[in-house]
């Protein structure tokens, strides 16, 4: 954090857009139906969006993945953002976890127990700055099944200019439930990458690529071992071997000999660590959700990226996958 910008003269109006009650009253939230769009913020810019800070309560017990966020930049034809809610505070398996990082922060305050499995609420917080040229259309999306009580901030700087390079943030959400790419076998090699779990794939295109999470479910007798899978970034097209390739899933989420317990940290952690599920359970069975982000150590691509991840030695394990891969692209032209 450079705290020498304080006492440099800023040349920006500060603007915020809330659930604060019109009319005076102390219930400063909306509520939302079911399957009901709130639009959070219809900005002009040029902007830079720079804080974003919700809770909820819905009876839904898998509200943090049946809520969306949708954030549309300059009238593009597509979102931007179109990611669970839950998954993009890096929050899995309908639990509000406590993670603490510069760009996603997330503080747990109710949560249920053995008598009353509750989800838990919390305070998401994102610091990612997203900057806007012309306009920023952000949604909350209610897909729950019951109505949804919310509570929310979008801060933001109103500029008069922008620089003309400076880039769009993204946040790509995808999901798969691996197979074995063959027969187990130790011996088994991967020179290709081909059966990957992908993160991110941008086939054409400029950006930045600045972290992840990913959620992942081993269930007993399902094959493989999802954490012996090794990292392979391949960036703008180059040919095997990848640019970036590592040494196991653990490792490329800063950890060692498997995921042990739930920490948080500025750049890693693991923030969903649920295992005993059953009584077959081996030690590498559960749920985990882990994060990366390359805030000091970001990957620019110039034409394409590609970021994956083996499932299990050679793509030889069984287990449900999920992730959230957060960039930046470059104007086009």
């Amino acid at each position: 954090m450079d705290l020498m910008r304080l006492i440099r003269p800023m040349d920006f109006e500060r603007r915020r857009v809330s659930s604060w009650n019109r009319t005076g009253a102390n219930k400063d939230h909306v509520i939302l139906q079911p399957k009901q769009v709130c639009t959070l913020g219809d900005l002009t810019g040029p902007g830079i969006v720079k804080h974003l800070w919700f809770t909820a309560r819905s009876d839904d017990y898998h509200y943090l993945q049946r809520m969306r966020l949708r954030f549309t930049w300059n009238d593009e034809p597509t979102p931007g953002v179109d990611v669970p809610f839950g998954a993009f505070f890096c929050c899995g398996f309908d639990r509000v976890c406590d993670v603490e990082t510069p760009a996603i922060a997330v503080r747990r305050s109710r949560c249920g127990n053995q008598d009353n499995p509750d989800p838990g609420r919390g305070g998401f917080n994102s610091f990612f700055p997203m900057p806007f040229h012309r306009r920023a259309r952000l949604e909350f999306v209610n897909g729950c099944e019951e109505r949804t009580m919310l509570f929310y901030y979008v801060d933001w700087e109103q500029h008069e200019q922008l620089p003309a390079d400076m880039m769009t943030f993204r946040a790509t959400f995808r999901e798969e439930t691996t197979a074995p790419a063959g027969d187990k076998d130790d011996k088994r090699v991967n020179l290709t990458g081909k059966e990957n779990y992908a993160i991110l794939d941008v086939p054409q295109g400029a950006g930045t690529y600045v972290g992840c999470n990913m959620s992942v479910e081993s269930e007993p007798g399902r094959a493989g071992k999802w954490y012996e899978g090794d990292d392979m970034i391949f960036v703008d097209g180059r040919a095997w071997p990848p640019r970036l390739h590592g040494t196991g899933t653990e490792d490329f989420f800063c950890h060692a000999w498997g995921a042990h317990r739930p920490i948080s940290s500025a750049q890693f952690g693991i923030s969903h660590y649920e295992r005993k599920i059953t009584d077959e359970d081996r030690f590498f069975d559960g749920r985990f959700t882990l994060y990366r982000l390359h805030l000091s150590d970001p990957v620019p691509f110039m034409q394409s990226i590609l970021v994956t991840i083996e499932h299990g030695h050679a793509n030889d394990a069984q287990a449900d996958y999920s992730s959230v891969a957060y960039w930046y692209s470059r104007p086009a032209g």
